[in-house]
């Protein structure tokens, strides 16, 4: 707890004034996390879950190539304000996909899982523009 509530505000200024938080309650609490923001209130509070670990293989893509967050970030907030509701409309198929992934994660199927994950990553390029061609074959 302590950890992460000292690094994640040095996290928030390394990408450019957000950040979720997401790899920070990873490495500070193990295992799978769920990682939210809740704006129903006066001010934005970051709700961390640990949703317990699992034996999975997991392969993660890097292609080597340096790129600043702090540049995505305004990127996708600037779509956001040009089209609010075309944004909402990928925000929300993600929070789909977040639910199902939880789910099938909690069930141990991998297969669904890498399914989601790839799923995803297809939304990430295609909706929001936050990847990387050599991630996309």
């Amino acid at each position: 707890e302590q950890y992460f509530d000292w690094v994640y505000p040095v996290q928030v200024m390394v990408h450019g004034g957000k950040a979720s938080g997401a790899e920070i309650s990873s490495s500070a609490m193990g295992g799978f996390n769920r990682v939210q923001i809740d704006k129903s209130g006066p001010t934005p509070t970051l709700q961390r879950q640990n949703l317990g670990a699992w034996e999975f293989c997991v392969v993660i893509g890097n292609t080597g190539i340096e790129a600043a967050t702090k540049g995505t970030v305004p990127y996708v907030s600037q779509g956001w304000e040009v089209c609010p509701s075309e944004y909402e409309a990928v925000f929300d198929q993600v929070a789909e996909i977040v639910a199902a992934g939880e789910r099938a994660l909690r069930a141990g199927d991998a297969v669904e899982l890498g399914r989601l994950m790839n799923r995803n990553h297809e939304i990430l390029a295609r909706d929001l523009g936050v990847s990387h061609p050599k991630l996309n074959r």
